[in-house]
C-alpha cells in the first residue's frame, strides 16, 4: 500500500483435485519470496475443494474465533482462530463413509491438528426455521438445499488423530480419538450457519469448541461457510 510499503495484498493461483470422495480439504500457509519468509504455522488456514453434489454430503471450510468457554485437556485458546476443512459423504450404495477432516488450532506456543478419515456415522435432519421440528426428509416447500427458513442438521462421528504441528511436521500427540461434529446450514452465504467439535480420549474430554458445563454446543462461524444435503 502506498501508505505502508510493509502491507500489500497477494494472490496465488493453483489447481487443486477433490480427491477420491469428492472432497478434499487442504492446509495453506504464506510464503513471499524474499519478502515473508516466516512460513508460521500459527497463521496457517484451511480450504475445502468439493464436487457439487446434492445428496448425502456435507463440506464445509472456516474459521472460529475461540471464545472463553472451550474445554478439555487441549482446549483451544480463547481469542485465537480454529480453522476447519471436512468433506463426508455416502458412496453410491449407501453403504460406507467417504470423507476426511481437518482441524487446526492454537495453543499457547503450539499449533495443533485433528485429522481424521474414518468416519463411522453420519446424520442429516431437514428443520424449520426454529429447530423445533426436523424430519430424515424435507417437507414441502423445504428442499435438500437450506435456507434459514429450512435448515439443514448434522451430526457425524468418526476416529481421529491429533498431531502436534507446531514445526510444520506433523508429530503424533495421540490416535484412536472419537471425535463428534455437528452443523446447522442456514444456507447462503453461510454468515449463519453454526458448528461444534468435540474431541475424546476414551472418556476424558481433550478438545471442545464451546463447552456449556455438560456438552459442547454449537456455534456461529467467524468466517466459512458449511454446505448439507
Amino acid at each position: 500500500t502506498g501508505s505502508d510499503p510493509l502491507v500489500g495484498t497477494v494472490t496465488c493461483q493453483t489447481s487443486l483435485g477433490s480427491g477420491s470422495t469428492s472432497g478434499q480439504s487442504y492446509t495453506v500457509g504464506i510464503v513471499v519470496s524474499n519478502y515473508y519468509m516466516s512460513n508460521s504455522t500459527t497463521e496457517d488456514s484451511v480450504i475445502v475443494v468439493a464436487q457439487p453434489l446434492a445428496t448425502n454430503f456435507i463440506t464445509g471450510g472456516g474459521y472460529l474465533i475461540n471464545p472463553t468457554n472451550t474445554a478439555g485437556s487441549f482446549a483451544p485458546e480463547a481469542g485465537r482462530k480454529t480453522n476447519f476443512g471436512f468433506n463426508v459423504k455416502y458412496n453410491k450404495s449407501g453403504t460406507n463413509l467417504q470423507g476426511n477432516i481437518n482441524v487446526i488450532f492454537r495453543r499457547g506456543s503450539s499449533v495443533y491438528q485433528i485429522k481424521s478419515n474414518m468416519l463411522a456415522s453420519l446424520g442429516v435432519k431437514y428443520c424449520n426455521s426454529s429447530l423445533t421440528s426436523c424430519t430424515l426428509t424435507p417437507t414441502a416447500p423445504c428442499t435438500t438445499n437450506a435456507s434459514s427458513a429450512c435448515p439443514i442438521q448434522a451430526t457425524f462421528q468418526g476416529k481421529a488423530n491429533l498431531n502436534d504441528v507446531t514445526s510444520g511436521t506433523a508429530v503424533s500427540v495421540a490416535g484412536g480419538l472419537s471425535l463428534q461434529m455437528s452443523l446447522t446450514d442456514r444456507g447462503e452465504p453461510g454468515d449463519a450457519d453454526t458448528i461444534a467439535i468435540t474431541v475424546y480420549d476414551g472418556n476424558t474430554l481433550l478438545f471442545s469448541s464451546q463447552w456449556d458445563g455438560t456438552r459442547t454446543t454449537e456455534r456461529l462461524l467467524s468466517g466459512g461457510n458449511l454446505v448439507a444435503h
